[in-house]
């Protein structure tokens, strides 16, 4: 992450990193932020601790929660589907010059992000029923999307031919691959960048606050391609096989338990309103 990014997020959300509030620690907002940012890339709560020198396991937990809790209330400066007359050209022709396909307006796919999944709650999801269960049917119905095969075919969802004959046919999957593609490279950027989302890194404690965690990369992720900034190459070794975030104290693990009751009705709410205003889309990918 450019120092760049850091001085923006730490002018973001200076007011609050500053307040001394309840369970805030004194700590300059700098080391607030790198600390949070050494989570998200490295997977590992360790990392972050061990990158600042004399902060502990505790404060770190602090420092990541007061970064994470201030980016997801802008989550909707950041994630986003303008839908005005001009975004829709931009999009069009975006699309159509990557190989010819003419009218596209978006792509979407589903990732997998490996979580320590509650108790009696399903893991991995067929794409079509996350559709189904999702909130942007309501906008895409009138914008032609591209799918893969894993998504039913729709009027506004193109999907490959199962079966290529003719040669136009195959024309249509060719292009068709290639135009989707975009949305398959934008998750694997998001993953490269922040291995708390990958496997590799372990896997993210459920809680109530795994969703604000999730959002607030799709907001950096957003931030650094608006910036046109490229993926650092990544470390030869893999981070800690753990990304949860252990906290000692018996005290503090029961404090987070009833703050994580308290914000769970929050969270849903927030998060279905924006996946609501936003279309849906996370991840924006931008052709200039």
């Amino acid at each position: 992450m450019s120092h760049q990014v850091v001085a923006d997020i730490c002018s973001l959300l200076h007011a609050e990193l500053l307040s001394a509030g309840p369970g805030s620690i004194s700590l300059p907002i700098a080391v607030k932020v790198t600390a949070t940012l050494n989570f998200f890339t490295s997977g590992s709560s360790q990392d972050a601790t061990g990158d600042i020198a004399g902060i502990s396991q505790s404060s770190a937990y602090k420092c990541i929660r007061q970064v994470i809790d201030g980016l997801f209330r802008r989550a909707l400066q950041y994630v986003n589907f303008p839908n005005d007359e001009f975004s829709q050209t931009e999009r069009t022709v975006g699309f159509h010059s990557m190989v010819g396909f003419p009218c596209v307006q978006g792509a979407i796919d589903c990732t997998h992000i490996a979580i320590r999944s509650p108790p009696h709650e399903p893991g991995l999801c067929h794409d079509s029923f996350i559709l189904r269960e999702s909130n942007i049917l309501g906008l895409f119905h009138t914008l032609n999307t591209l799918g893969d095969k894993g998504y039913p075919l729709h009027t506004w969802l193109m999907t490959p031919l199962s079966n290529t004959i003719s040669q136009q046919q195959r024309r249509y999957n060719d292009s068709h691959i290639t135009t989707r593609s975009i949305i398959e490279h934008a998750i694997g950027l998001l993953k490269m960048r922040f291995w708390c989302l990958d496997r590799s890194g372990g896997a993210l404690q459920y809680a109530a606050r795994v969703g604000r965690t999730i959002v607030v990369c799709f907001i950096l992720h957003n931030m650094v391609q608006q910036r046109g900034l490229q993926v650092e190459e990544a470390p030869s070794t893999h981070p800690p096989s753990t990304s949860a975030i252990h906290i000692e104290k018996d005290q503090e693990e029961e404090e987070e338990k009833e703050e994580e009751e308290a914000d769970e009705t929050m969270d849903r709410a927030a998060a279905h309103q924006a996946a609501r205003e936003a279309g849906g889309s996370l991840i924006c990918e931008r052709f200039s």
